[in-house]
């Protein structure tokens, strides 16, 4: 037997010499706890304790410091993110319920506000969108404003408005100013693929007078697309496959001669109309009922007429865009909706992309259809919902504020 314990040792091959292998990190640290049980645990008890610490502290800041999203205030409450109508203040709240931010100088000083993600190739994070009435005190009042809610809450990152060198068109020598339009709607649609993200589309509309503006920005505040209309927009559509951007309003064109001479004292007819809107097309003139006219962007126009007669702007209907209905194909159509407000009556149908009726859309809802059973010298009696038409020709709207087309109008040709 050997006198050396050659079983804790290394034998190199070819050397009758043992090598003996240094202890590793691990061995060592084992041994030093061993050695030293009493500091080995205050030492990782005061180590736990510190990653406790900075955990809830990470909580802490996180739930009470990290935006989570946007409160909107009007007369000293809340309403819903869905609210279409203007507001007087707006917070940026923690996921912990804290305030963080506020924008808004009084009664309806926003006219909208909305959060949306941007792109990591633009930035990242999230962008808080913000319509400024011109009840807003300046610098902000009258402008579409983008704030980066991680950044400078003060300051926005772009800001947009009318402005005088925007070489305003002036169709009845009113000598317009930049400070005589306001901020309107606003929508964010996927309009042009190659861009980043939505892009912005909003309306300014003159406070007194029926002219709008209507431009697309991307989320880098870029102007992309510009036309002018002179009458009113209610809501759009975003037609995806089509590429059409379709608006539903008024048209207020068809009541004015040249130098501003009213024409009569109709009311402004009812508009459904389709823009195909391209990058670049930033034009200071205004759209016609022509796609031939002036500009060709314009994909087509219609009037909305009943029995021959025009439905007017303040004939007591409402006339939107909206989705359509299961039964088409959602991105090459779109919902006309009217609604009579006064009685809560209702009828639908589909346009396709060329603006035609869809066969077997059409709509009614149960309100009409109880109005319907009146007797027809009721004079609460509406027209037959299937009398409501979509024509490129302006139709004789009534000189009547009430329209024919309302009951109390009465309901001749029906």
């Amino acid at each position: 037997m050997s006198a050396f314990p050659f079983s804790s040792m290394n034998v190199k091959s070819g050397c009758g010499w043992p090598s003996f292998r240094s202890p590793t990190a691990l061995t060592q640290g084992v041994r030093w706890v061993t050695r030293h049980p009493l500091i080995a645990t205050a030492t990782a008890c005061v180590g736990l304790a510190a990653v406790i610490v900075f955990a809830t502290w990470i909580a802490i800041w996180f739930i009470n410091f990290q935006p989570r999203g946007i409160v909107l205030y009007k007369d000293g409450r809340t309403v819903g993110q869905s609210y279409s109508h203007p507001i007087d203040e707006v917070q940026l709240v923690s996921y912990g319920g804290r305030h963080l931010h506020g924008w808004g100088s009084g009664a309806l000083s926003i006219r909208f506000a909305k959060l949306v993600n941007r792109p990591e190739e633009l930035g990242g994070g999230r962008l808080a969108l913000l319509g400024f009435s011109r009840l807003h005190e300046a610098p902000l009042r009258g402008a579409l404003c983008a704030f980066d809610i991680s950044g400078n809450l003060e300051e926005p990152v772009w800001r947009s408005r009318v402005a005088s060198g925007d070489g305003l068109p002036d169709p009845y020598s009113r000598d317009y100013t930049a400070e005589d339009f306001d901020v309107g709607k606003y929508w964010l649609y996927d309009v042009f693929p190659s861009q980043s993200g939505p892009e912005v589309v909003v309306t300014y509309q003159h406070m007194k007078r029926s002219q709008i503006i209507i431009r697309i920005y991307g989320l880098q505040g870029e102007l992309l697309y510009q036309v002018w209309l002179d009458g009113t927009i209610q809501s759009s559509y975003w037609m995806a496959d089509a590429r059409l951007l379709v608006f539903a309003g008024s048209d207020a064109s068809v009541n004015w001669g040249a130098g501003g001479t009213l024409l009569a004292a109709r009311s402004d007819p009812l508009v459904v109309f389709a823009v195909q809107p391209t990058i670049g097309h930033v034009i200071k003139e205004y759209l016609h009922r022509y796609p031939a006219d002036d500009d060709v962007s314009l994909a087509w126009w219609k009037y909305l007429s009943v029995n021959g007669q025009g439905v007017g702007f303040e004939s007591g209907w409402v006339l939107d865009v909206l989705s359509p209905t299961p039964a088409s194909e959602t991105d090459r159509s779109v919902q006309v909706y009217m609604k009579y407000n006064e009685l809560d009556a209702e009828v639908s149908w589909d346009l396709d992309e060329l603006g035609n009726e869809i066969p077997k859309s059409r709509v009614v809802g149960n309100a009409y259809e109880r109005n319907q059973l009146l007797p027809d010298d009721n004079p609460r009696k509406l027209p037959a919902p299937y009398a409501f038409k979509l024509s490129p020709t302006p139709p004789i709207v009534s000189t009547s504020q009430a329209s024919e087309t309302s009951p109390e109008g009465g309901n001749e040709g029906k």
